[in-house]
C-alpha cells in the first residue's frame, strides 16, 4: 500500500474522522452530535454542508498479500513497525488462507 494511502487513513483509523478530497468531511457519532444541538443543524443540513456521521460500529478490515515467499518474515516485521500501533495484525499462511472470510463474516 502507497504510504500516502495509509497516512490519508490515519486520521480515521485513530480520530475516526476523515476530510476527503472532494472537501466532504465525515466525523465520529459525538462530535457529529455536538454539531447538531450546538449549531441548531439538522441531519440534511450537515449532509449538505457535506458533512457526515461515521457509523459507530465502522471498522476497517484489511487484508495484504507479501510481495514474496522469501522475504515474508522482512515483510512482516516492516509491517508491524509501521502500522502495529494501529490494529490488531495477524500473519495468515498455507492452509489458513481462507480464515479472513470466517473472520469478516464474524464481525458482520
Amino acid at each position: 500500500m502507497p504510504t500516502g494511502a495509509i497516512s490519508a487513513l490515519l486520521r480515521l483509523i485513530e480520530d475516526r474522522e476523515i476530510t476527503l478530497f472532494d472537501g466532504s468531511r465525515y466525523v465520529k457519532p459525538e462530535r457529529y452530535q455536538v454539531m447538531q444541538h450546538e449549531l441548531g443543524l439538522s441531519e440534511a443540513m450537515l449532509e449538505q454542508k457535506g458533512i457526515f456521521c461515521v457509523h459507530p460500529s465502522f471498522r476497517i478490515l484489511a487484508l495484504a498479500t507479501p510481495p514474496s515467499r522469501g522475504q515474508v518474515r522482512h515483510n512482516v516485521c516492516n509491517m508491524q513497525r509501521q502500522f502495529g500501533s494501529l490494529y490488531t495484525f495477524f500473519l495468515v499462511q498455507g492452509q489458513d488462507a481462507m480464515l479472513p472470510v470466517p473472520v469478516v463474516q464474524w464481525l458482520d
